[in-house]
């Protein structure tokens, strides 16, 4: 369980350094609408979960931990991109990708160690001291290292805890594995969704 826990402290830290450097880039580079934009464009991808939830519980395997990880690429946005919409935009990305990899990450824990209170707080306060510390050193890296230096301590823990949530629940991830997605599949996944 040590390593899930350093792997969630990983994953906190590199969200923690990325909301507190957005909030700030946002609400003092372009102002508070902004800000109200990239907040709701990542709430929006966030409720991608439900999806990907329903489609992990389907589809086991590790893919959603991949997607996960893939959500370190539009972090690299924030040392490139200088229109706000299309910077909100793209690093609402990250927060879609994590919606992939969350409900995977939370159920494949629960599958190995068991889905008891006291379970999900040890291995689940990692994330709590991650932002934590994250958060604090936004700022300093910011001002020692500039955007390149919080780009690199966003990026770096990121993939570090999707390497390690891929080492520890990759194997409990494919239990149970279905076939590959089809497009059939997919719309009839919609429909029992939504309708």
């Amino acid at each position: 369980m040590i390593l899930l826990q350093v792997a969630t402290a990983l994953h906190g830290f590199a969200w923690g350094v990325y909301f507190a450097y957005t909030r700030r880039l946002f609400s003092e580079a372009y102002g508070a609408g902004y800000l109200a934009l990239l907040t709701g464009l990542e709430w929006a991808a966030a409720l991608l979960s439900v999806f990907f939830g329903y489609l992990r519980d389907r589809y086991r395997g590790p893919w959603p931990l991949y997607v996960g990880a893939s959500g370190a690429v539009p972090f690299l946005a924030l040392a490139v991109v200088d229109e706000p919409v299309e910077l909100a935009l793209l690093l609402s990305l990250s927060s879609a990708a994590w919606s992939a990899a969350w409900p995977a990450i939370v159920s494949g824990a629960a599958d190995k160690y068991g889905s008891s209170a006291s379970v999900y707080a040890r291995w689940s306060i990692g994330s709590g001291i991650g932002w934590g510390l994250g958060s604090a050193a936004s700022g300093f890296v910011a001002s020692a290292w500039g955007v390149q230096g919080v780009v690199v301590s966003m990026i770096a823990p990121y993939i570090a805890a999707y390497c390690l949530f891929i080492y520890e629940l990759g194997d409990v991830n494919q239990v149970g594995s279905s076939s590959s997605v089809s497009l059939s599949s997919l719309a009839s996944l919609l429909r029992s969704m939504y309708l």
